[in-house]
């Protein structure tokens, strides 16, 4: 119900900018009201890339330190079946 804007609801926001800013200050007021939505979508997306962009980061990161990882319990599993040189 509020979420749609009809042609007579943007006549009248129109109509109300015309006689607040007065004909000569509109243009300027529409250019920098466009300046800041375009900023505003611009740093979202930013935002949205860099949550993307974090999760492939750590996943590379952990693949990167599971083969160090791995490799002491190699060892331990080694000696613990008896695959040690000296005997016991």
């Amino acid at each position: 119900m509020f979420g749609r804007i009809g042609p007579m609801e943007l006549m009248l926001i129109l109509a109300v900018a015309l006689i607040v800013v007065g004909p000569a200050k509109l243009p300027e007021v529409g250019s920098a009201l466009g300046k800041t939505i375009r900023g505003f979508r611009e740093s979202m997306k930013d935002i949205e890339k860099s949550f993307d962009d974090k999760p492939a980061t750590s996943q590379a990161s952990r693949a990167s330190q599971a083969p160090q990882a791995q490799a002491p319990d190699t060892a331990a599993a080694e000696n613990q079946t008896g695959n040690d040189p000296k005997p016991q």
